[in-house]
């Protein structure tokens, strides 16, 4: 389970994600295995469950592939979660990279200068939230980057919903499951669940009529 106790770290500021992510979280351990694709921080208010860590390793293998260390600075995983049962990771690429860009703050990408803004005069300065001029891209490396995003987003859907077939708790081949809320459980963790919690499942014929646990109906009050 995610650590909240402390703020997430600010973009860019990779010195002190252990204070956000906890010791040993599937999240944690994601960032200790890829480094240079967390250059930019840690993701805000998430939670990878353990029975998913494998088809996350899996997706960040496919980032890895299509970004390479040149547009491996740019990356940044704003939120990586279980939604609706199925594991979600929204990520973006920014125009500015962290700490190990060059002095521009742009990343050394093999055939491409790094520009500095200032030495065109026909270039719009945008400034952070400190009054910092924040550095533009070139245009080969802004191209570069629009093509590894919509490389990248072609091929994850298959990758992320294998979360739809396994177990979020251990990994075993597991299927959609509706208690409280849905999760993608085996049999072995689904009966864990109802055993410890004394949640139950939903039955098909509550599903159709929208009954939740406790004789609630959706878009109902309570019976």
């Amino acid at each position: 389970m995610t650590d909240h106790t402390h703020p997430a770290p600010a973009y860019g500021d990779s010195n002190d994600l252990s204070t956000y992510q906890a010791e040993g979280s599937a999240i944690a351990r994601l960032m200790a295995a890829y480094p240079h694709l967390f250059q930019n921080g840690g993701p805000y208010w998430s939670d990878l469950p353990d029975g998913w860590y494998g088809i996350a390793t899996d997706f960040m293998e496919l980032v890895d592939r299509h970004l390479g260390p040149g547009l491996a600075p740019y990356f940044r995983i704003d939120q990586c979660k279980e939604k609706l049962a199925g594991l979600r990771v929204y990520w973006s690429l920014h125009g500015r990279p962290g700490r190990h860009g060059n002095q521009h703050g742009v990343a050394d990408v093999p055939g491409i200068a790094p520009m500095d803004p200032r030495d065109d005069p026909e270039a719009e300065i945008e400034l952070d939230a400190n009054g910092e001029e924040i550095p533009q891209l070139p245009l080969e490396l802004a191209q570069a980057l629009e093509r590894a995003q919509a490389a990248i987003r072609a091929e994850q859907q298959p990758v992320l919903d294998r979360s739809l077939l396994t177990c979020q708790e251990c990994a075993a081949p597991g299927r959609l499951r509706r208690f409280a809320w849905m999760r993608t459980l085996c049999d072995g963790c689904a009966t864990a669940l109802m055993q410890t919690h004394g949640e139950r499942e939903i039955t098909m014929a509550e599903r159709h009529l929208g009954i939740h646990p406790g004789g609630r109906v959706d878009g109902q009050d309570s019976w």
